[in-house]
This record gives structure tokens, C-alpha cells and sequence, in this order.
């Protein structure tokens, strides 16, 4: 939250991808649980000393093995290692797809290597041609000593003959990393720079297999009554980490019983001389997924519909699967969308999506399927006409499919009547715009038809072809209307327009009665048609949209206008954002299911009515209230929070007569905390460094002191804290024994503070420090300028210390550590 909305958020820069492959600007590589990584340890000091010595020629070093064995993990977490990020000055990982081109490889590499720097993208990075984008990175790279990741290469393809030149050999020594399962792409490195991985030792393979297998166990030993089939199972896996992980996994969710391990071990019948081991992994995935419950087996089909790559976001597939159906919800107080994300960690702990990023809880923001779990996906959601990929061409099967994903030929897919059965259409093409297609005929009026591929009647019909549609999800299209055809599918329950250009709903909006989710984030919708007020069984509305990306400006998200009555939609988990007036605040506290408020425009005289209502919200764990401008003050004392029910609080203006709510002290749950603007003329650390559960704390313009003391035993959790804004505080210190869980501290254009804070030496586990638009002569004191060289030992302990700030009209980074 808070280095989002402070502009410096790690590897995010807000450029529209229209490839829908990447909907964040960095590409992350996986995260692994430490019990995945086992075994490694002598091949990543090989590959640490190999990225590390003293050649300063540019050097390629290869990963290989078949799939399964581990490839992605061990480069992954060398990739991670202080070692690596202390000696790199630029650093990018992306994964090669099957089929790609020098083009799209190097546009992904310079939105990486941008975003890892905190730079921000050259505007047109997805309009350039080949030659610009050979020139962005080679003048990117000149004079830097940089690590790329090429993870999962197939083929080498040109390789050298258009990319490798532009990988600029400055002689600083610079790094390229491959992995891949293929011979020849391995010795695309020099013999001395090849690591072929081997399966893993009997006893490193038991202790990963332990790991899984008994993760809910406290020592995660194994029961000595199963041990011999174990084993058994074992032996099978052949040292292959994606079979134990898988075959571990799948068995930590059987009885532990003899039987039930024999039934496993029995189900993997092959022959040991005959079977290939990619084909035993697949038969150890398919026992997996046998074991599957009908609804959790639904779940993982559906995520066949996402392209190869692709980042799935956890909060869109557990809306998703909620639309379809597929969540089995029984004990009560409990939201389907809970359930839901039992689901997605199940599946994870299953081995079947693998995490590739977390957000700061923990929690899994972004995943993604190992190749070879997407492939078993693929193909038994085709058998069974689950879900169709359309890549160009039409098969007979599309005309029995429930599922249909646009990932190629937009422009070649008409709709017919033979599409009935279809319940979800998803569509991911984005390279045909322009010479018209699905997405690029609904942006005309009937009259333009003839500006398109296609007959503007063809797609009018879709109320016919689609009738039993339950998702559309068309998020990233270019597309600035909805065609009013639309609401006539009754069946609606998912409505994505998330990123699209479209502009405002059809009024008859209101005939979609079913419609559970309607996503608008960061589209062009600035006021909701009346007919939202009629959709009754809506769950999720979002209309977010950041005009200041930069949130210097208090009022960066203004929030959309709604229509009077939207507060009768009694089954709304999630509204953000819309602006407050006064029938708003006063009968909001009817939506009693809301999880999730953000309300933007609050004006003082609103105070009373907000408190009453927001008092009535007892499922509320996410509030987020901002002011309509710098003088309105937020009056929250009336408001009355169940203390171990909020989690995230963010508040955006003047806060009454200077000082918190006196509530504050007692929110027991709360785990992130944004105050901006606040005008606190009383230190608010006191109030706050008792909270037990705070891991995130951004304070912006919120406190007129001249210092801030963080005092010892005080914020026992907080992970990251950033601290900015105006020319108050001066003087931050920090006792010993304060803050000792912070991992990430930021300092954000704080235009009085010279010195370093105090005491910063005791932040023993701190890894990152962002220092983002600082004076110069506290950036100058933090590189030991004019032999103030105590000062710089003061930071000698954090691995990583980023500077950022703006040159020549635009952002950029250097690192100081």
C-alpha cells in the first residue's frame, strides 16, 4: 500500500501491456517456500562464484535438466541472494515462451530492467520497432555491470544474431543466465560455464518429500508405520523435485494410513525401464489431481483459460470462480470468496499453481502453472470441453466447449449460434486491434461497420451466441463503449473492463440481475448509469482510477460519481471508489456485508453521518477515507471500530484538532496503516508502537513535529515503514531495541531532514532502505561525502539502499549500498 501509493513501489511502473501477459510492470520470478529449496546448496555457490569473479567479459551461463528438476528454484534464489543484488548494477528476469521473437524478448527486457532501477518506461516501449528498441536497451546497459535471467529458453532461434549484440559486452562483468531443458541452447554458454543439474540424493529427496508430505506436522517427521511405503513412493520420483514435491503434497492430503499410501503407490504403474520421466511426473500429477474434490478439480481446470506465462492475479480468480459456480460455501459466517482462497492455497500447497509473488502479508498476489502441470490442464480441460483455446482457427470443438479463450486470431472469430454452450469468454489477444476484431467492432457505432473486418450485426448477435454466459472478461481491451447488447445476458455474473478505454455503461446496465462482479478499475468511467442500483446480487464494484501517479496530490484517486440508492445493494462486499455527499454517507451503513470501502470527497460536515454509518459495517476489514481537499478535516472520534476487525486503514486528510481518534490504541487486528496529510500536531508513535499486529506503516504530511522517536519494544511486527513529506519531520531517531522486526524502511522527499536517523544502526534486519527525492546533502552524507565516512558506516549493514530521484524530467535510481 504504502510504497504504491508514494510512488516507490519495487518493479511497478503503470504502462498499459496490451500483450495481457505481464499486468504488472515487473515480471517476477517465482517465490519459493525455503522447504522447496533442498539440495542446492553446492550448486548455488557454483553459480554465485560464477556471476561474482573477477572476468570482466560478458559471460553466459547456462542451467539445464529436464523439466521438473529444479531449474527455476536454484537460479531463483541465487537471483535473490544479497551477493547478487549487492553485486549488479541493473538486473531483469524474464521467461521465454515457447515461441517468441527478438522483439518481444527485448521489449520485456527493458520494461524489467526500467522497472527493477525505478526508472520510468520510454512512453511508446509498446510501439517501438525492432531497431528503437535494440538502441533503449544497449544505451540502458552501456557502462553497467547487469544480470539478466532468460528462464525456460526453448530454442535459440536468431538468438545471437539479434539479441546478443544488443546485450552490450562493456567488459564490466556482466552476466546472462539461461535455463533450459535443450542441449544445444546449454551450450550457447562456454563448457566451463554449463551446469547441468542431477536428480536429487536419497536423503536430500526425503527431506523435501518430509516437508510436504507432513507440512501440517510440527517436526514434519515421518510416521514410522508408513515409512516403508514412503519410500516406497519415493523411489518412484527418482530424485526428480517436481514429482516429490507433487507426490508429497498430494499424500499430505490423505489419511495416514497404510492402506491409503499403498492405493498411492500402486496408482504409479509404470514400468521402470519404459516409461520416460516426464511421463512418470505427469502420472504422479494425474494421481493429484484424481485426488481432487469436484469443486477444488473445477478450480484448477479453469486456470487452462490463462495464455502460457501468464501472471494470475489471486483476487481475479477467486471473483472468477465465485461467478462460475465452482466454490462450495456450508458454514456459515463465512464468504464464498473466503472459501475461495482456501481453494487457491490448497492448490499452491498441491503443487498445481506455483506462487510467483507474495504481498507483504504473505499471502500469494500472483501465480502462475509449472509447464508441465499447464500442459496435463490443457489437455484434459479439451477432453473434456471444459475450456477451448483459440488460437486462429475453429475446431469443432469450440462448438461444444463452456469455455472459450481468445488468445489469438481475434480478427478471424465470428460469433454463431453453434457457441451456445459457452459460459465464460475470455480474450487475450490484444495484436489485432487495429485491423478490427471482436474487441475492435464493438468499439464502432452500427454506422462505422464498414471500418472494421467485420459486420457490426455479426457481433449484436451475441446475445444469441453467448446466452448462457456467465464471465466476460475482456480486461486490457482497447475498447471505449459496451454495446447495449450486453445487458441482455441475463446469466452475467462477471463483467471485467478492467484497463479499457471505455468511457460510460449502457443505462439499461440494470437487466443484469445476476451480475456479481463488475470490475472498472483504471478505465475511463467517471460516473455510474442509475441502473447499478438494480443490480441486486452485486458483490464487487470496483471503479478505482489513479490520476496522480506520483500520489503527491492529496486527491490522486477523486473517485466516481454514484447513483442515489446504490446503498440498496445489500450483498456488496467491495466499493471503490465513490465519492461521498450526503445522501451517500448517511445511508451507506445499509451495506453491512461491505469488507472493503473507499470513499473519496469527504467533507467535514460528513463526519457524523460517516461514523454512524461506517459503525453499522461489522464485516468492515479495509477502509480507506480521503478528504476533498487539504483544509477539510476529518472528524472521526464518533466512529466506534470492533478492535480486531479492521486490517487496513488508510486515511487521506487533516485529522480534528491535530490528534488521532482516541479509538486508535485499541485496534488489536489492524495490520497496515497509511495516515496522509493528517496536520498531527501530537506525536502519534505513542498511540501506535503498541499495536501488535502493525507490519505496515506509511506516514506522508502527517505529523507537524520536528522529530519523530521510535522508542525500544515498541511496533513488535512492523516490516515496513515509510516516512515522508513537507519539511517536518527533522530529526528521526530510533532507540536500540525499536523496530526490531523492520525488513524495508523508505524516506520520502522529508526537504528539511539532512542527517541520517538516528540510531538506524540498531535496525538489524533491515534489508532495504529507499531513499526517494531526499536532500542532496543528506544523499551526500549517505555516500560518506567529505570524508564523513561515520555516517556511512551507520548503513554498512543493509544489503540494499536505493536512491531515487528525478533527472532530465524523468525518474531514476542508483544504488548506494
Amino acid at each position: 500500500m504504502q510504497k504504491a501509493r508514494y510512488g516507490v513501489e519495487e518493479g511497478t511502473t503503470y504502462t498499459d501491456d496490451s500483450a495481457g501477459r505481464r499486468q504488472h510492470g515487473k515480471e517476477p520470478p517465482y517465490v519459493f517456500d525455503e522447504d522447496e529449496i533442498v539440495g542446492f546448496e553446492t550448486y548455488k555457490n557454483l553459480l554465485v562464484g560464477w556471476l561474482t569473479d573477477e572476468e570482466p567479459l560478458r559471460t553466459i551461463i547456462s542451467v539445464w535438466g529436464m523439466g521438473g528438476l529444479g531449474k527455476t528454484t536454484l537460479v531463483n534464489d541465487v537471483y535473490r541472494s544479497q551477493e547478487a543484488r549487492r553485486h549488479f548494477d541493473r538486473r531483469a528476469w524474464v521467461r521465454v515462451s515457447q515461441k517468441y521473437t527478438a522483439e518481444d524478448l527485448m521489449r520485456r527486457l527493458i520494461k524489467d530492467l526500467y522497472n527493477e532501477n525505478r526508472d520510468i518506461l520510454p512512453g511508446n516501449i509498446d510501439a517501438m520497432p525492432c531497431d528503437s528498441l535494440a538502441e533503449v536497451l544497449h544505451g540502458y546497459l552501456q557502462q553497467k555491470r547487469y544480470l539478466i535471467v532468460l528462464d525456460d529458453m526453448w530454442h535459440i532461434n536468431g538468438w545471437f544474431d539479434e539479441l546478443s549484440p544488443v546485450l552490450v559486452d562493456n567488459k564490466c562483468g556482466s552476466r546472462i543466465v539461461i535455463t533450459t531443458r535443450n542441449h544445444d541452447v546449454a551450450y550457447l554458454a562456454v563448457e566451463s560455464r554449463v551446469l547441468e543439474l542431477q536428480p536429487l540424493q536419497e536423503g536430500d529427496s526425503w527431506i523435501l518429500f518430509c516437508n510436504k508430505a507432513f507440512w501440517k506436522y510440527k517436526d514434519r517427521s515421518c510416521p514410522s508405520d508408513l515409512e516403508y511405503w514412503a519410500r516406497k513412493i519415493l523411489q518412484r520420483c527418482h530424485g526428480l523435485p517436481l514429482a516429490i514435491v507433487a507426490a508429497g503434497s498430494s499424500l499430505s492430503y490423505r489419511e495416514k494410513e497404510e492402506l491409503e499410501w499403498r492405493k498411492f503407490f500402486e496408482g504409479l504403474d509404470w514400468e521402470e525401464t519404459k516409461m520416460p520421466m516426464s511421463e512418470r511426473v505427469r502420472n504422479i500429477l494425474e494421481l493429484s489431481f484424481g485426488d481432487l474434490s469436484h469443486h477444488l478439480r473445477n478450480c484448477f481446470l479453469y486456470c487452462s483459460i490463462f495464455p502460457e506465462d501468464y501472471l494470475i492475479k489471486r483476487k481475479r480468480l477467486i471473483r472468477l470462480w465465485v461467478a462460475e459456480g465452482f466454490v462450495e460455501n456450508k458454514r456459515e459466517g463465512i464468504s464464498k470468496e473466503e472459501v475461495a482462497e482456501e481453494n487457491v492455497n490448497e492448490l499452491i500447497r498441491r503443487c498445481m499453481l506455483q506462487v510467483v509473488t507474495r504481498n507483504r502479508f504473505g499471502r500469494p498476489k500472483l501465480c502462475r502453472m509449472h509447464d508441465i502441470v499447464r500442459e496435463l490442464t490443457r489437455k484434459i480441460s479439451e477432453q473434456e470441453y471444459f475450456c477451448v483455446i483459440y488460437k486462429g482457427e475453429e475446431t469443432e470443438s469450440i462448438g461444444k466447449t463452456r469455455r472459450l479463450s481468445v488468445q489469438k486470431g481475434i480478427k478471424d472469430l465470428h460469433p454463431h449460434r453453434g457457441m451456445s454452450n459457452v459460459r465464460s469468454l475470455f480474450v487475450f489477444d490484444m495484436t489485432s486491434f487495429s485491423s478490427g476484431g471482436l474487441l475492435t467492432s464493438l468499439q464502432f457505432k452500427k454506422e462505422q461497420k464498414d471500418m472494421t473486418n467485420f459486420s457490426w450485426e455479426s457481433w449484436t448477435s451475441i446475445t444469441t451466441s453467448f446466452r448462457l454466459l456467465r464471465v466476460l472478461d475482456l480486461e486490457g481491451a482497447p475498447i471505449e463503449r459496451v454495446p447495449d447488447e450486453v445487458t441482455v445476458l441475463f446469466n452475467l455474473h462477471y463483467l471485467g473492463l478492467r484497463r479499457t478505454l471505455v468511457k460510460e455503461l449502457p443505462k439499461t446496465l440494470g437487466r443484469l440481475r445476476n451480475l456479481q462482479t463488475l470490475d472498472l478499475n483504471d478505465s475511463k468511467i467517471e460516473k455510474l448509469p442509475q441502473g447499478t442500483t438494480q443490480l441486486k446480487n452485486l458483490r464487487h464494484l470496483f471503479v478505482w482510477s489513479i490520476h496522480d501517479r506520483a500520489f503527491a496530490e492529496l486527491a490522486s484517486n477523486p473517485g466516481v460519481k454514484a447513483p442515489k440508492g446504490i446503498w440498496n445493494l445489500k450483498n456488496l462486499q467491495a466499493l471503490k471508489s465513490v465519492e461521498a455527499d450526503e445522501d451517500m454517507v448517511r445511508h451507506m451503513g445499509n451495506l453491512t456485508q461491505l469488507r472493503t470501502l473507499r470513499i473519496t470527497r469527504v467533507r467535514g460536515m460528513h463526519s457524523v453521518e460517516l461514523c454512524s454509518s461506517i459503525s453499522r459495517m461489522s464485516h468492515l476489514v479495509n477502509l480507506d477515507i480521503t478528504t476533498t481537499n487539504e483544509g477539510e478535516a476529518l472528524q472521526l472520534e464518533a466512529l466506534e471500530p470492533p478492535s480486531f476487525l479492521y486490517q487496513k486503514l488508510e486515511l487521506r486528510g487533516q485529522l480534528e484538532h491535530g490528534v488521532l481518534p482516541h479509538w486508535f490504541s485499541s485496534l488489536a487486528g489492524l495490520r497496515q496503516l497509511g495516515l496522509s496529510w493528517s496536520r498531527l500536531r501530537e506525536d502519534p508513535l505513542p498511540c501506535l508502537h503498541a499495536l501488535p499486529n502493525l507490519a505496515i506503516l506509511g506516514m506522508y504530511n502527517a505529523y507537524d513535529g520536528r522529530e519523530l522517536r521510535f522508542h525500544a519494544g515498541g511496533f513488535p511486527k512492523l516490516k515496513f515503514l515509510m516516512l515522508g513529506g513537507s519539511n517536518q519531520p527533522t530529526s528521526i531517531s530510533m532507540e536500540e531495541g525499536a523496530l526490531p522486526s523492520l525488513s524495508e524502511f523508505s524516506l520520502l522527499r522529508c526537504k528539511g531532514m539532512n542527517l541520517l536517523p538516528l540510531g538506524i544502526e540498531h535496525l538489524t534486519n533491515l534489508q532495504v532502505l529507499y531513499l526517494v527525492a531526499m536532500p542532496l546533502e543528506f544523499i551526500d552524507r549517505m555516500r560518506g561525502g567529505n570524508g564523513n565516512m561515520e555516517e556511512r558506516q551507520k548503513v554498512q549493514h543493509i544489503p540494499l539502499i536505493k536512491h531515487v530521484f528525478q533527472s532530465g524530467g524523468k525518474w531514476t535510481a542508483e544504488t548506494l549500498s
